[in-house]
């Protein structure tokens, strides 16, 4: 006795091409045809059937050039719909029901004259005596056209009359085993059929003590046992997932070019969590198409939705974006058809499917529903737009302990008090009244000694940029105005800056710098510092050192923020009587590691009114202080932001919220991200002759679906993606129940019902058990989607469970 898992009946077929029939009233010619008595008896035993018998010598011989592509076609022919092929062409028919020796096609087909035979004898081989047979026999027998298997709806079909307890997989089976005189192999030896399980399972082996358990005690119940164990095993979900992730082309790079990384390991962690859990798959793919559609939805579902995102992209920078969006369309459609409708729909990316009914505005208008995903042609790098946060559950309640916390000291920094508001209309006044006190300089030259490029813009702002030097000396010269002699201080403010590292306002790599010495010198004379006070000093480098020639300012942690620093001239009455004065200014940075400053700017005063107090506001604050709109609403909002951001009165609370702030980013820093799906405005989506992206002569297309399958629910606005999800799940709609049964058996049995599991169409094969597959779909269907009661139902068949030993003339 033989395991026999699937009996196929398959016809050997060419896969040659027919050149254009030019139909004309001929004499048949007589032809030799030798009788296969082996065909006979499959014909009596199976009368002929046109999707398993005759479909497929047409489609591999006739369709090129007389199917469903239009571009293509000769003769006005259609081989493919019955009404075109059975038509009077003038006293001719191409296919005569009743009459296979009155129907052009036979005729050319056994035709030995050159110019006429058909398929033409330079695209390939003619047809064999079998197939000539089979076409005279079908025509003979009325000529029946059937729609193709895949496209008609689920077969209301009830299992083969059962023995008790019996299988109603293995009573198809047997039902047809039966016919040809097979039956069943035995069971398969404990120790195999546990193998065999656990490694289809988890994709894992089983361990020696459960081998040894199942070999002491293997009955159906112990088997049944052994199935729902491993099915609850995390290892499932990941076995599930390899043949998933591949299917819908995961991974975790571009794919394009230089193939760079991109995050998107939470989609594959979603895949894996929705086969452990046996996430229904009518959910399963609305998540993934449409996740983001959904109302108000979850952050799974978001995550699910990166299977938009997993086609290939490209950063190289001379690409042009719209081909590149045009490629990811069309990519998009391509994984649609193989994954869920079975059909290699995306050969009518150039042109109208050659063997099935897709047209190429088919493919176009699948494409549509895909318009509305925001992304970009070329991804710079590793950047893309829509990053997705996906926190672990410990990092989610961080988080949330976080904002927590922040929003509370926010609440305090907040808070209003008399001593605040007191103290807030007093900083308003001497801000004014210091304001006064200050006038910019505007130098007219800056040089750095290490080769760092210094730039003066309009404002006397100074930016460094170019060379970065360990150690550098700037020297800047600046006019004085008569009113600013005398001049009593000197202040230099310090500036952030985007091009900067960390923002500044230094250039080593976390934006600080430390200022050695500040000399200065007028018309020659050297300037003295009497004293020196800045807005912030870091701890063992205050700006204090700079009036004592020590070893110099800094201002870590403050970096990425703006501060200044005042030195007082000692004994400036000497410089008084000095007109059109040229000031020099020799900054010293001898730190090292490129602690050199990055944006600065200078005034000074004359008043002799200073205060190592001085806040120094801001240009666009000190510009709202001086304003006619002051004393508005919302000016006095803008300015006690600024202040609460400068008093000492709130500098617990603010320290204590910045340091909140600063936890939060670093949390929200390492939290892993995934490519999001983020629906916009749709972009124009066009058919593209022959899938040039550059020809904008096609018809512009909205999204829709093929008219011959099953109709999508209309609604009064444009069809998205949600619909489109829906419309594959639908239960009238045969294409996804039948193709994931038909893959899922394959899993299990090497081989689907029908063979090439990924093209359900023409050119793929009739099922062996077309029956025994529509059950499976609809049961799939009627159990809600349930992938674990498919498998299961799979692996605790007979059919399964027997010995895989097979006889050479039934491999």
């Amino acid at each position: 006795m033989v395991r026999v898992v699937v009996i196929q009946f398959m016809k050997t077929i060419s896969r040659s091409v027919m050149k254009p029939l030019q139909f004309h009233l001929s004499t048949l010619l007589p032809a030799t045809l030798l009788a296969f008595s082996s065909i006979q008896q499959a014909q009596a035993e199976n009368p002929i059937q046109f999707n398993r018998d005759i479909r497929p010598i047409l489609s591999d011989n006739c369709y090129a050039c007389h199917g469903p592509d239009a571009s293509t076609r000769e003769a006005e022919l259609r081989l493919d719909v019955g009404e075109d092929a059975i038509l009077d062409r003038g006293g001719y028919r191409a296919i005569d029901p009743g009459h296979p020796e009155k129907s052009e096609l036979i005729a050319r087909i056994v035709s030995e004259d050159h110019d006429l035979i058909m398929p033409p004898s330079e695209h390939g081989e003619p047809l064999s005596s079998e197939q000539i047979t089979l076409l005279k026999q079908w025509i003979r027998e009325g000529a029946v056209f059937e729609s193709h298997w895949s496209f008609q709806p689920l077969a209301d079909v009830t299992p083969p009359e059962q023995e008790k307890n019996e299988h109603p997989i293995d009573a198809f089976i047997a039902a047809r085993l039966k016919e040809k005189g097979y039956q069943f192999s035995s069971q398969a030896e404990p120790r195999v059929l546990l193998k065999r399980l656990s490694f289809d399972l988890t994709g894992l082996p089983p361990n020696p003590e459960d081998v040894h358990t199942f070999e002491e005690s293997h009955t159906a119940q112990d088997y049944e046992k052994w199935v729902e164990k491993l099915l609850a095993s995390p290892h499932y979900g990941e076995r599930m997932a390899m043949y998933w992730l591949d299917l819908v082309r995961y991974a975790d790079s571009l794919g394009y070019h230089g193939d760079q990384e991109r995050s998107v390991s939470p989609y594959r962690d979603y895949v894996i969590r929705a086969f452990n859990e046996n996430k229904p798959f009518d959910q399963f793919t609305i998540e993934q198409l449409a996740g983001d559609l959904l109302p108000n939805p979850t952050l799974e579902q978001k995550v699910a939705s990166t299977y938009n995102r997993l086609n290939r992209a490209s950063g190289e920078g001379g690409v042009q974006p719209k081909e590149y969006l045009a490629k990811y369309a069309a990519d998009r459609v391509r994984t649609l058809g193989t994954v869920w409708l079975g059909t290699t729909v995306g050969c009518a990316e150039c042109h109208d499917h050659k063997f099935d009914p897709y047209s190429i505005k088919d493919f176009y208008s699948f494409a549509a529903f895909f318009a509305d995903i925001k992304e970009l042609g070329i991804v710079s790098g590793a950047r893309h737009i829509e990053q997705l946060p996906v926190p672990t559950p410990e990092q989610k309640d961080q988080q949330d302990n976080l904002k927590s916390k922040v929003a509370a000291a926010e609440q305090e920094y907040q808070k209003e008090s008399p001593e605040l508001q007191k103290a807030f209309e007093n900083w308003q006044a001497q801000s004014l009244e210091e304001a006064d006190l200050w006038d910019n300089l505007s130098p007219t030259s800056a040089t750095s000694q290490g080769g760092a490029t210094l730039t003066i813009d309009d404002e006397g702002t100074i930016l460094a940029s170019g060379k970065s030097p360990d150690k550098d000396v700037y020297q800047i010269v600046v006019p004085l105005e008569q009113s600013l002699t005398p001049m009593t201080a000197l202040r230099i403010e310090i500036l952030p800056d985007d091009t900067l590292p960390n923002k500044g306002p230094g250039r080593a790599g976390n934006g600080n710098f430390v200022v050695n010495a500040i000399n200065a010198s007028i018309n020659g004379k050297s300037v003295k510092w009497s004293r020196s006070f800045a807005s912030h000093s870091q701890q063992s480098f205050p700006a204090e050192n700079l009036a004592e020639n020590q070893k110099g300012w800094a201002i870590l942690p403050q970096t990425g923020q703006r501060n200044h620093v005042v030195l007082v001239i000692e004994n400036p009455g000497q410089f008084a009587s000095e007109k059109d004065s040229e000031l020099v200014i020799e900054i010293i940075q001898n730190h090292g590691t490129s602690h050199t400053l990055g944006k600065f700017r200078f005034s000074a005063t004359s008043s002799e009114k200073l205060s190592d107090k001085l806040s120094f506001p801001e240009a666009s604050i000190l510009a709202l202080l001086k304003s006619e709109e002051r004393n508005s609403a919302e000016s006095q909002e803008k300015l006690l932001a600024y202040f609460r951001q400068q008093t000492p009165l709130l500098k617990t609370e603010r320290d204590s919220l910045n340091q909140l702030r600063k936890e939060l980013t670093r949390l929200e820093a390492s939290i892993l991200t995934t490519l999001a799906t983020k629906a916009t405005d749709p972009r124009e989506m066009r058919v593209l002759p022959r899938g040039d992206w550059m020809n904008d002569s096609g018809e512009i297309v909205t999204p829709s679906v093929p008219k011959f399958l099953t109709p999508v629910v209309e609604k009064s606005e444009r069809l998205n993606r949600l619909d489109l999800a829906n419309w594959l799940v639908d239960a009238r709609n045969p294409l996804v129940a039948r193709t994931f049964v038909n893959r899922i058996w394959m899993l299990f049995f090497g081989q689907g019902l029908s063979p090439n599991v990924d093209d359900l169409g023409a050119q793929g094969q009739s099922p062996s058990h077309p029956e025994l597959l529509d059950w499976l779909a609809q049961e799939f269907i009627e159990s809600g989607w349930d992938v674990k009661h498919l498998v299961k139902l799979i692996v605790t068949s007979q059919t399964y469970r027997q010995q895989s030993q097979a006889t050479p003339e039934l491999r």
